[in-house]
């Protein structure tokens, strides 16, 4: 392992022993070399050794056993969400089969939020979409627009009065701020995205949720083989 960088030392010591966990450097039971060694390796004191594996306890990826040491405990069967950001922006998790797998759950939840949001939303809730709407038909900023269509997704989950899709969404808000803006530069993407989510605030207005949900289906079925393609380009590889 590196030295732990300037970052707080607790975060960047579970940064890298989360590398090599999802790298498989560390396999599920696998106990973790003592505190007193990491510190040594990584020259830093044993308390930030400490509060590093804490940490990495919280989140399902180790086990600590008073007097006997840190084990390993099998990610994809114990982790919680909040893991979910270190992997998706790991070495391991920065592929293209990640990505399908993003799109696949933006498919499946995007489409029932829509839908529960077109059965529950208030007078309120489209008040908040038609303000965005209006900043959206002014806006030709990549990175701008990425900002209120973040926004855009807030107010349609709020909308569901589902709290879960509200967190659910705040899970992938650090990859729509990471690659928003790379979807955004591609030609006619603003434009188009823009008139679904008129016609998607449409359908929420008119309370009709099939066409809500299917109408946010066939925006992600026009947008994902896009961001797949430039972030192939980006990674090396083939959409």
């Amino acid at each position: 392992m590196e030295v732990a960088q300037a970052k707080h030392l607790p975060d960047g010591i579970a940064d890298q022993i989360r590398e090599a966990i999802f790298s498989r450097k560390y396999l599920p039971g696998d106990r973790l070399p003592p505190e007193r060694l990491l510190a040594q390796q990584l020259s830093v004191h044993r308390a930030s050794v400490r509060g590093a594996l804490r940490d990495l306890e919280a989140q399902g990826l180790v086990r600590i056993r008073q007097g006997d040491g840190a084990y390993v405990r099998d990610f994809l069967a114990d982790a919680n969400v909040s893991v979910l950001e270190a992997y998706l922006f790991s070495k391991e998790g920065q592929n293209l089969e990640t990505f399908r797998n993003i799109q696949e759950f933006r498919i499946l939840v995007q489409r029932e939020m829509a839908r529960l949001a077109a059965e529950r939303r208030t007078e309120n809730d489209l008040a908040a979409m038609e303000l965005i709407l209006s900043g959206e038909e002014v806006e030709n900023d990549p990175i701008q627009f990425r900002a209120l269509d973040w926004e855009y997704f807030q107010t349609i989950a709020r909308a569901s009065h589902n709290i879960l899709y509200t967190f659910l969404l705040n899970s992938v808000r650090p990859i729509h701020e990471r690659w928003g803006a790379l979807f955004f530069s591609i030609p006619k993407t603003i434009e188009t995205t823009r008139r679904f989510h008129r016609l998607i605030v449409q359908a929420i207005a008119k309370k009709d949720a099939a066409r809500a949900g299917s109408l946010k289906v066939r925006l992600l079925n026009y947008s994902n083989p896009l961001l797949l393609e430039g972030l192939a380009k980006y990674l090396g590889g083939n959409p």
